[in-house]
């Protein structure tokens, strides 16, 4: 019991002939390990032994979950075989007792190593998960199977899906604050895997502890995709974003010599600013000229030449001029505008961007404003320039404080329309929610009355948001929450019913009438929304992540399906009242403040 298995017993578990390994195996040895703790059970997984050899080695005594010196159990051997893995073998070992998620002295799983191995098929794979792996475990690096997937050189898009779909979690980080879409951007030129990450709530601009974001780590690649490149600024990339030495995505472009063609332009035209200095005082431009990479060096010196301006508010947009009087004339008919000229207003950074709007900080007459304007050289469809409209015309009218207040905007020129709000010192509350900030339950309570105020407010005036969110609420510097992005609202007729034929908004918090296509509803898809809020902001989690926009069309507009609630959690029954798939069951906003302030008078 306690000898080392000999060299002459090993050869024969490598083998793998059963008369033999019967003859040199019994109740007395079986056992016996090598010097690193490894049973005959571990060499026989090792060696990929067939069924029965392994139900002959378990049958006289070999424990399953016994652990070598690196914590390494049989079912991790299995997992780490040079051959092709097959479910009967693994099936002997789970019939057995094997633990799926047992962890080795390095914290991997068996699922960690599975993910990782090209010799486990996509079906062993999906057999093991569904046997009870856990697709969310971390290894000592605070890697889950997913982040490790993503960081081999040829990531499995197949075992990606599977992951995906079996609810792994999409932004968790590593102990050096790579997501999987990190981890992805530096090992695929796919743009595929890309785009399954983003659909299924991948946050682009996620930053690691070197304050990095995706489109950082892309261009610190030796040849940078352009491609990629292209798919991430399209989701929102913030091309301002710095890392901890100041340095821009522009910046790493400048530093790079192998970077083609074209791809500065890519950057330039998106709106990253050729004369942002880093921490150094270095600016793009210069670093380029210093190590003498003249590729970029010229792009960006042709589209200084081209705009004359680095400046966001002074860019065109273009725009069809087929719709451009159209656009003018529903604009200038507003009664409540205030018309702010491009020249009073000063850009500082740009804060936040989407498919066809950006968002800058900027000063106006000594005080600090958010400046909203058409991304600058893109072309524009009429649906999306109706959107922009839309927001101007919806935000002109609003003063609540529960609203970000609106101040004017400039609309003379629809190649340069703009939007200024009051801007919020404390960010979106969706960044909040997913950060590591405490969050007591009475400011949980406070931030959801203030939604639910402003809610009020927009349906009393008969307007409907469709598109709330946690990205869409805006906090103060003292955590007041603030509603805004009304590209997407419209107004109620006097049956209260909106007639529409286009599915609106984001899956993820969309009510299921609207992922349905319906043509009819209510302002009670914002109440639904509100119940998608409210469970966030009780279980600070993403909902529906690992689930992208398709299937979140059938399992929430056709199966009902919500994201997992407890009795425990803060706002149970409300959340429940909240999102009902019946909209004439979901409570009126005014019951919804009522039981709020109530909820914060017992807390």
């Amino acid at each position: 019991m306690g000898q080392n298995l000999t060299k002459k017993e090993k050869e024969v578990l490598k083998k793998g002939n059963f008369k033999s390994i019967k003859k040199h195996f019994d109740f007395e040895n079986i056992n016996k390990t090598n010097t690193k703790g490894k049973t005959p059970l571990h060499f026989a997984c090792f060696w990929n032994a067939d069924k029965q050899i392994l139900e002959y080695l378990i049958s006289r005594g070999c424990n399953v979950n016994k652990q070598d010196e690196n914590g390494y159990t049989p079912l991790h051997m299995l997992c780490q075989t040079k051959f092709p893995l097959l479910i009967d073998s693994l099936d002997v070992l789970l019939n057995n007792g094997a633990q799926l998620n047992l962890s080795a002295n390095d914290g991997k799983t068996t699922i960690h190593i599975a993910a990782t191995n090209d010799l486990i098929n996509l079906e062993t794979f999906k057999y093991m998960i569904e046997s009870g792996g856990d697709v969310n475990a971390i290894d000592g690096d605070k890697k889950t199977p997913l982040l490790l997937l993503c960081e081999t050189e040829n990531p499995d898009p197949l075992k990606i899906r599977v992951l995906l779909e079996a609810r792994a979690k999409i932004n968790v980080e590593d102990k050096w604050g790579l997501t999987p879409l990190h981890a992805l951007v530096k090992n695929t030129k796919k743009t595929s895997l890309i785009e399954m990450l983003i659909e299924n709530g991948a946050k682009v601009n996620a930053q690691n502890l070197k304050q990095q974001t995706t489109l950082h780590c892309l261009f610190k690649q030796s040849h940078p995709s352009k491609s990629l490149a292209k798919v991430l600024i399209q989701a929102g990339a913030n091309l301002s974003v710095s890392d901890q030495q100041g340095n821009t995505v522009l910046h790493y472009a400048a530093l790079n010599k192998h970077i083609k063609k074209g791809i500065t332009s890519l950057l330039l035209e998106n709106g990253s600013d050729p004369l942002q200095k880093n921490y150094e005082g270095q600016t793009a431009l210069k670093l380029s000229k210093k190590i003498s990479n003249s590729n970029v060096n010229k792009e960006i010196k042709s589209f200084l030449s081209e705009n004359g301006s680095t400046d966001p508010i002074k860019k065109k947009t273009l725009i069809d001029p087929k719709i451009r009087n159209n656009l003018l004339n529903k604009i200038s008919s507003l009664k409540s505008f205030n018309e702010i000229q491009p020249e009073d207003i000063e850009i500082s950074r740009r804060i936040g961007n989407g498919a066809f709007k950006e968002v800058f900080e900027g000063n106006w007459n000594g005080q600090c404003v958010a400046v909203a304007k058409l991304i600058e050289g893109k072309n524009f469809n009429e649906e999306q320039l109706n959107d922009f409209t839309q927001e101007i015309m919806t935000v002109c009218n609003l003063d609540h404080p529960n609203i970000v207040k609106f101040y004017g905007g400039y609309i003379n020129d629809t190649s340069k329309l703009m939007i200024i709000c009051e801007f919020c010192q404390g960010g979106d509350l969706y960044d909040l929610l997913h950060s590591k900030k405490d969050l007591n339950n009475k400011q949980k309570i406070q931030i959801a009355i203030d939604v639910a105020n402003g809610i009020k407010y927009l349906h009393q005036n008969h307007l409907v948001h469709r598109d709330l969110k946690s990205p869409n609420v805006l906090l103060t510097e003292k955590g007041k929450a603030k509603i805004t992005d009304f590209g997407l609202s419209k107004t109620m007729n006097t049956s209260m019913t909106f007639m529409n034929n286009t599915i609106v908004g984001t899956p993820r918090w969309m009510a299921p009438e609207l992922l349905r296509g319906e043509q009819n509803y209510t302002n009670k898809v914002d109440i639904y929304a509100f119940g998608i809020l409210l469970w966030e902001i009780s279980t600070r989690k993403i909902p529906f992540e690992g689930f992208g926009p398709f299937q979140l069309s059938g399992l929430i507009g056709f199966q009902g399906q919500r994201p997992e609630l407890s009795e425990k959690d803060l706002f149970f029954d409300l959340i429940k009242k909240c999102w009902d798939q019946d909209p004439k069951v979901r409570p009126k906003i005014e019951t919804i403040i009522n039981d709020l302030e109530n909820l914060l008078l017992n807390n």
